[in-house]
């Protein structure tokens, strides 16, 4: 804090020893701010890759299951000519 009827260049002084104190626990708040921001951008990282896991599996799952019903309705489709030959046939 200057000091009444001091010299300028004391005032100076004084005044940039406050502006750096200042700077210094900006600079702290800013570092503090920094650090949660990257914890912040770790858990959600690992949220994503637990949500990108589990989208991949239920589209296998998906996949899985298209494949078997498509199995299914070739198999049935192959019935219903073998049916519709031996229908014709005995007709």
């Amino acid at each position: 804090t200057p000091v009444a009827g001091s010299p300028p260049v004391l005032d100076d002084l004084s005044a940039l020893r406050q502006e750096v104190e200042t700077l210094k626990v900006s600079a702290a708040e800013a570092h503090n701010e920094s650090e949660r921001v990257k914890v912040q951008l770790d858990q959600l990282k690992k949220i994503n890759e637990e949500q990108t896991k589990k989208m991949t599996m239920k589209m296998n799952e998906l996949i899985f299951e298209i494949d078997e019903e498509k199995k299914t309705r070739l198999a049935l489709q192959v019935e219903l000519e073998r049916l519709k030959k031996t229908i014709l046939l005995n007709s």
